[in-house]
């Protein structure tokens, strides 16, 4: 379980780190509003690509580093995304299973996970140094 955790953990960091230079090349080439893989940018920084399954997969890749951006201040603030976005019409209780609530705890969980293997990776270091003055 201990092996699995960990390689959870360099998952996670993995998909932060690449998303660093995508949100830079989103940055520098979808200002200019060109598209990238067929795909354009709204005002909101929002990429979309058009309707089908392989396109929600290339929205869900290019609109990771946007939801990296977003995701902790939905823990922050839920209810802006709860009250404003998510349907106010529906059951109370509903709220929490809406695809965009789950999206963002998603990607929340991926940035603890990330958050976690460089802590562990830096008490690893730490360790092994002080071992080795010993």
């Amino acid at each position: 379980m201990k092996n699995v955790l960990e390689w959870l953990c360099l998952v996670c960091f993995c998909l932060v780190v690449a998303a660093i230079p995508l949100g830079i090349v989103e940055v520098l080439v979808l200002d200019s509003g060109a598209t990238l893989l067929g795909c354009r940018g709204t005002e909101l920084a929002i990429i979309n690509c058009g309707d089908g399954a392989p396109h929600a997969v290339e929205e869900i890749i290019l609109n990771l580093p946007f939801g990296f951006v977003v995701a902790p201040a939905f823990l922050l603030h839920p209810s802006i995304i709860l009250n404003g976005i998510v349907a106010p019409s529906i059951h109370p209780w509903m709220k929490y299973a809406h695809p965009l609530v789950i999206y963002l705890y998603a990607l929340n969980l991926i940035l603890i996970l990330a958050i976690a293997h460089v802590i562990k990776s830096l008490v690893r270091f730490a360790t092994g140094r002080l071992r080795r003055r010993a």
